[in-house]
């Protein structure tokens, strides 16, 4: 770790309320079974600021939902302290409820943390884009004994094991370090080709949204440092911000799409304009079907005008009560909703052979 890096990693640790500020299990016989059984682990990283909280949690119960029983699953949740009791009652809840009786996850809820630097951009880090986006690029430093993590952004539902995404960290090469999906596949829908004033991953730029990250590896190639000098270059440029400046020192890696990215199949990172209108246009979803459904653009929010399965989805999240149903229950509920919405269905991949409804 260069002099840099480690003033970094110190400053970080120095502004910290606490490193962990709730360790959050089932005290109880239950858990302790649950966590005999886990034959391995896997860590995703979920900010929640603000009124994000709402989302991380629904990640946090799509998680459970489709969790594999042999899995232990470390959660590390970024959200400000006035956040932080409401999360840690919610959180206890859903690990205590009968409907998640076989799953193993301790929950970390954490303090944002961000870099002191020189003229206030303490604050612009925390702010940068929307509260707790900026996170994400200061991993290596704010987890120093943390090995690799699955960051996914508040807006995000997994319909598949989160074990699966971990299982993918495996193929990697031993030069990649970050896994990320395209942010388009369709030269027509893309933003970087059309409107960045930015270096990017080409063809069409990578989104931030799910990223596969191997904190080793960042560290050991002083990616920090790089992401610091980039941001006091670009930071009059930048449109999408965070994921911009990790599109620009991607695109200064190239060999020859980039030697530190594993490209990450879509079906990770599944978005509303994949499902343009009507019709999939993501290859890897069309042969797994969607493993984790990304609402980015607001797809969301009760109001959108984007395609309505996401607002389905999300509101099924939302809305279901551990203690009420199963999993199992869920699952049906949920596809039942999906396919009743729709005179045809969208999307074919949605309902692929392979696909992540089966119960």
């Amino acid at each position: 770790m260069t002099p840099k890096v480690v003033g970094l990693a110190v400053s970080l640790l120095t502004g910290m309320f606490l490193l962990a500020s709730s360790l959050l299990v089932r005290n109880d016989d239950q858990q302790a079974r649950s966590l005999s059984r886990a034959v391995a682990e896997i860590t995703v990283v979920i900010p929640g600021c603000g009124r994000d909280i709402l989302l991380a949690l629904d990640v946090i119960k799509s998680i459970l939902l489709y969790a594999k029983p042999d899995l232990m699953i470390v959660v590390y949740l970024f959200t400000e302290m006035a956040n932080q009791v409401e999360a840690r009652r919610a959180v206890n809840s859903l690990l205590r409820s009968s409907a998640f009786k076989g799953i193993a996850m301790v929950v970390n809820v954490m303090e944002p943390l961000f870099p002191k630097v020189a003229d206030n951009q303490t604050e612009a880090w925390r702010n940068l884009w929307k509260p707790c986006a900026a996170q994400r690029l200061f991993l290596p430093e704010v987890l120093p004994s943390v090995d690799s993590v699955i960051y996914v952004d508040a807006d995000t539902v997994f319909v598949r094991s989160a074990g699966d995404l971990w299982a993918e960290f495996a193929l990697m090469t031993g030069n990649q370090m970050i896994g990320m999906a395209k942010d388009h596949e369709l030269d027509f829908l893309g933003h970087y080709n059309k409107f960045s004033k930015v270096p990017y991953v080409p063809p069409l730029g990578v989104n931030s949204g799910v990223m596969l990250m191997n904190l080793t590896r960042l560290r050991a190639s002083n990616a920090t440092d790089e992401l610091l000098e980039l941001y006091t270059i670009y930071k009059n440029q930048l449109t999408l911000h965070d994921q911009d400046l990790l599109n620009i020192h991607l695109n200064r890696h190239p060999a020859p799409f980039s030697e530190r990215l594993y490209p990450l199949s879509c079906s990770w990172n599944y978005r509303h304009k994949h499902c343009f209108n009507g019709t999939n246009n993501c290859p890897g979803a069309e042969i797994d079907g969607v493993s984790l459904f990304h609402g980015a653009a607001g797809a969301f929010e009760p109001n959108s005008t984007k395609n309505k399965n996401w607002r389905i989805i999300s509101h099924a999240v939302r809305e279901y009560h551990p203690d009420a149903s199963s999993s199992r229950t869920f699952k049906r509920d949920l596809a039942a909703a999906l396919e009743s919405s729709n005179s045809s269905i969208p999307c074919p991949a949605l309902y692929a052979a392979n696909d992540p409804w089966s119960i």
